[in-house]
């Protein structure tokens, strides 16, 4: 029995090892959805790559994992108004099509060399999100709605809960749990 017991015990903690390492689980929880490790840690990945590439102080000193985070959280806010406004994802993905036509094997390159990101992987995590909000901006300023303005009044409305991390969300924004 005592043997079944031990055995339990570590295959229990095989698994959350292994879902540990990764990166299936939230770090944070926006209204209802929910923002992963394993891309926030491939975020992260990138920007480390970054900044070994560019040598550049000043570079760490504007992009921080809390940035990341932030980030992250406001694609999430953009994500929820464009699936509750209908815009249509082909359309933002056109748009990177478009844009990478007869370039594609140079932002490849540089997407590799800079950011450490295969292709898709840059598309996704940063070409896909930036159209999404290029669209909402345009579709709310047809409607008389200042995008800046929607995206800090939406970030203080919305609920965000963070794990793992070391802040918490406060006022549209992200603070130190320890303050």
């Amino acid at each position: 029995m005592k043997k079944k017991i031990i055995l339990g015990i570590l295959l229990l903690a095989l698994v959350f090892l292994f879902i540990y390492s990764k990166g299936w689980y939230v770090v944070a929880k926006v209204d209802k959805s929910y923002l992963w490790a394993s891309e926030y840690y491939q975020r992260v990945g990138s920007l480390e790559k970054l900044k070994s590439v560019s040598k550049n102080d000043a570079l760490a000193e504007i992009i921080t994992k809390k940035n990341i985070l932030e980030g992250m959280i406001e694609n999430s806010i953009i994500n929820a108004e464009f699936s509750k406004k209908d815009l249509s994802e082909e359309h933002a993905e056109k748009i990177i099509t478009d844009a990478l036509s007869n370039k594609s094997s140079t932002i490849a390159e540089a997407s590799q060399k800079l950011y450490g990101l295969k292709l898709n992987d840059f598309k996704k995590l940063i070409l896909l999100p930036q159209a999404k909000q290029d669209i909402l901006a345009t579709d709310m300023e047809k409607n008389g709605i200042n995008f800046d303005k929607w995206i800090n009044e939406r970030s203080r409305e919305v609920s965000v809960k963070i794990y793992f991390l070391p802040w918490m969300w406060e006022n549209g924004q992200l603070v130190d749990k320890s303050r």
